[in-house]
């Protein structure tokens, strides 16, 4: 055979006439394979991807191997993953064309594996994915088609998530259930000024094993009594203030926030100097399981002001005393309600309030 170029052929018959023919033999265009179109797995690890290819050039017939044996244009049934075809024409001209086929991520269903919750509360699970179906299971026959569900119960709560496409996630949570109750309340103020010494005290009831306070930067704890705190705040801002408290495998979590004005703003009565007339204040025994004291110091002879309160408002007791400096008082607990009360000490223009626990 001739290879491509440029040709003559002269013909020349039996009486020396002739003529002479140019012509050129031409090469076919480079045979090659290209991704016409390609659809991606449906789901993660599915099986339905495509991929249809095109080609130029060479000489048809085109034949075609695929790396998974399929021998037409379009690759069907596909993993994610590399995939390659080889194309031959009619002359035995072969191109190989390699793609690749992304895996989707898998639906992903974040709850937690476990949860512990006390009796007066509850686990709040929510599958995520919205726009989502819905499907959940748990103890005593429970079901939902709900994203996020609130349950109380012990027991294993199995959910499974369908896509709008179809694609499917499962994920199950295990629900602990103490038979304790939990709770998580304290004091704050809600404005203070920048220099105020200002002072949270913990009042959950029923009592719990142990509490954490959270505090964010910028806050100058100045006494730490555990469950009565003392801090000063340097610079104006709000301040978000944390309790958690635990109980048995519980916990709770609470959030309260002050306000700290700049101190120029500060009203001129508010703005003198405290700390002149109450020295300390202290309660014992804690808990009070029977009768309790209140001790009170003063820096100068003063009337002072006490009033119990119950932390549902519920006035336990008030008492006023007159012209002393050292007061030490004796309460009977008989009357009064069992759990946290605050006891509210004014002498002159100062108050201050300390934490009491009554256990019957």
């Amino acid at each position: 055979g001739l290879a491509h170029g440029n040709y003559q052929v002269r013909v020349v018959d039996a009486y020396g006439c002739g003529d002479t023919l140019a012509f050129d033999i031409s090469e076919p265009l480079k045979l090659t394979a290209y991704e016409l179109s390609s659809t991606l797995p449906t789901c993660h690890d599915y099986s339905d991807g495509s991929v249809k290819v095109g080609v130029i050039g060479g000489t048809m017939p085109y034949t075609y191997l695929w790396s998974d044996g399929q021998n037409s244009d379009n690759a069907v049934k596909l993993v994610a993953g590399s995939h390659y075809v080889d194309v031959t024409d009619k002359n035995g001209c072969s191109d190989r064309k390699y793609f690749n086929l992304d895996n989707p991520n898998p639906v992903v269903v974040d709850i937690p594996d476990v949860v512990n919750i006390c009796s007066n509360q509850t686990a709040d699970l929510d599958a995520g994915n919205a726009g989502s179906f819905f499907l959940w299971s748990g103890a005593d026959s429970f079901e939902s088609v709900a994203q996020s569900i609130s349950v109380k119960k012990a027991g294993t709560y199995n959910v499974t998530v369908t896509t709008p496409v179809g694609c499917v996630g499962t994920s199950s949570t295990l629900v602990n259930v103490s038979e304790k109750e939990i709770n998580a309340n304290f004091l704050l103020q809600s404005d203070a000024y920048v220099g105020d010494t200002i002072v949270m005290i913990e009042i959950s009831w029923p009592l719990p094993e142990s509490i954490e306070w959270a505090c964010p930067d910028g806050v100058n704890i100045i006494e730490d009594g555990g469950d009565e705190i003392m801090f000063v705040a340097d610079e104006v801002g709000s301040y978000n203030i944390g309790l958690t408290t635990y109980n048995d495998i519980c916990m709770e979590q609470t959030f309260k926030s002050i306000t700290v004005n700049p101190k120029d703003q500060k009203p001129v009565a508010q703005a003198q100097d405290k700390g002149k007339i109450i020295k300390s204040a202290n309660v014992y025994p804690v808990p009070a399981t029977g009768p309790f004291n209140l001790e009170i110091e003063l820096n100068e002879d003063h009337d002072v002001n006490i009033e119990i309160v119950h932390i549902s408002g519920k006035i336990q007791t008030v008492k006023h005393m007159k012209g002393d400096r050292h007061y030490i008082l004796n309460f009977s607990n008989a009357d009064m309600n069992a759990g946290i009360h605050t006891i509210n000490i004014t002498s002159g223009n100062e108050s201050v309030t300390k934490k009491l626990v009554i256990v019957k």
